[in-house]
């Protein structure tokens, strides 16, 4: 058997001519994953302050809308308790209970809701007082900044919850209300004639 013996031993491979490219691109594939690995993080960081700057503006409007809403309320009740007494003499036995019930019903879901969020801002609070009398909180300038930080993250996310439920005492406290209203115009206007 006469034949050329093998250009390659047995169990070496054939790379080709040789590319330094190549060898470069295996020479920065550690630096190039690191970096790849940092811009994820950046992303990621940057998707975790967005989020958690855009809770902080709810919190805030939220907290705007809720005390002009009460302010709205409150003198909706003054309102109703004044033509209360413009229509008393032409409201029916009838009508002055479902009236008073509605507005009852109105007012036990505002001040039920009220309630709710004083106890939790009360919760809220006193956690943070006890974070600031921590002992090591006081003599750990990082530490306490990052307990404070993590107590505003729960309280802007607690108030994001409230926000869901305040809708539902809305309608809640404004539907009795508007019925109790709404008795109080009819027997008004049919006092007129």
């Amino acid at each position: 058997m006469g034949g050329f013996p093998p250009v390659f031993p047995m169990g070496s491979s054939f790379q080709g001519p040789y590319d330094p490219a190549r060898d470069l691109a295996k020479a920065l594939e550690p630096f190039l994953q690191q970096q790849r690995e940092l811009l994820q993080q950046q992303q990621e960081k940057a998707e975790r302050d967005l989020v958690d700057r855009e809770i902080k503006v709810l919190s805030a409007s939220f907290d705007k809308a809720v005390a002009y809403t009460n302010i709205v309320v409150i003198a909706g009740y003054g309102g109703f308790f004044g033509l209360w007494s413009l229509t008393k003499g032409y409201l029916t036995a009838t009508e002055a209970r479902y009236a008073a019930l509605s507005m009852l019903a109105s007012a036990s879901i505002f001040v039920g809701f009220e309630v709710f969020k004083m106890i939790g801002a009360t919760f809220m609070l006193r956690k943070r007082a006890e974070i600031l009398q921590d002992p090591k909180a006081k003599t750990d300038r990082e530490e306490l900044a990052k307990r404070l930080d993590d107590h505003e993250k729960k309280f802007e996310s607690w108030n994001v919850y409230v926000m869901r439920a305040w809708w539902i005492q809305v309608i809640g406290a404004v539907m009795p209300a508007l019925l109790g209203v709404g008795i109080l115009y009819s027997s008004l206007v049919r006092g007129l004639h």
